[in-house]
C-alpha cells in the first residue's frame, strides 16, 4: 500500500490515512473497513450507525453510477 500512495502522490493528510490509518480520514477508514466486514460495534465508536448506513449506500450509488457510464 505504501508504494501504491506513493506512486498516486496522494497529500499527506490522505496518505497517512490509506497506509498507517491516522487522522480523520484514518477514522473514516477504519470505521467504513469496520462496517464493510459487519464489525457494526466496532463502526458505531467511530460513527453513528446510520450516517455510515447512508454514506456506504450513496457510495455503493455513486460505483455503480460511475461504472455504468464506464
Amino acid at each position: 500500500m505504501d508504494e501504491l500512495v506513493a506512486e498516486l502522490k496522494f497529500d499527506e493528510r490522505l496518505s497517512d490515512a490509506l497506509v498507517r490509518h491516522d487522522g480523520p480520514e484514518g477514522v473514516v477508514l477504519n470505521a467504513t473497513l469496520a462496517f464493510e466486514r459487519g464489525a457494526f460495534d466496532d463502526a458505531a465508536e467511530h460513527a453513528r450507525p446510520e450516517v455510515l448506513s447512508d454514506a456506504y449506500t450513496q457510495a455503493l450509488r455513486w460505483t455503480d453510477q460511475v461504472a455504468a457510464a464506464a
